[in-house]
């Protein structure tokens, strides 16, 4: 899959300095994990290594160690079970990914505006045999 990569570089390439400066030391696969914690809320650290496909617990602790030093998670025990404790996004966290979101999709708006409707309809029909019918929009963010 060589496209992935070059699509992630052109839109990394738009985004505004002041977003890549405020965004920092982040790195997309940190972006990946604030957004799975943004989808459900909060998570474990079982849950966010089974997100990320992680090898180890220890991978996940890294990662939530991380994004807690850089002020975009903060800890909390499950009320349910003191043992548990739980990620969550902080208010700078929400920002910036609404903020990254924002911008990618106009980003990918820009990129796809230079295809007509049948290269458009043939890029629909292969995505969604990649990655199913939810490309219909329904669940989309």
């Amino acid at each position: 899959m060589r496209a992935q990569p070059a699509l992630q570089r052109r839109l990394a390439a738009d985004l505004p300095e002041e977003l890549r400066a405020e965004m920092g030391a982040v790195t997309m696969h940190q972006l990946g994990a604030l957004h799975t914690i943004r989808r459900r809320g909060s998570v474990t650290m079982s849950q966010l290594a089974d997100a990320l496909g992680a090898a180890s617990m220890s991978t996940a602790t890294q990662m939530g160690d991380r994004l807690e030093r850089l002020g975009l998670v903060q800890r909390d025990h499950d009320p349910r079970d003191r043992r548990v404790v739980r990620l969550s996004l902080t208010p700078r966290a929400r920002t910036l990914l609404e903020r990254a979101f924002a911008l990618r999709r106009r980003a990918l708006e820009q990129i796809l505006s230079s295809l007509d409707d049948e290269e458009l309809a043939t890029l629909v029909e292969l995505m969604e045999r990649v990655v199913g019918p939810s490309l219909s929009g329904e669940g989309v963010a």
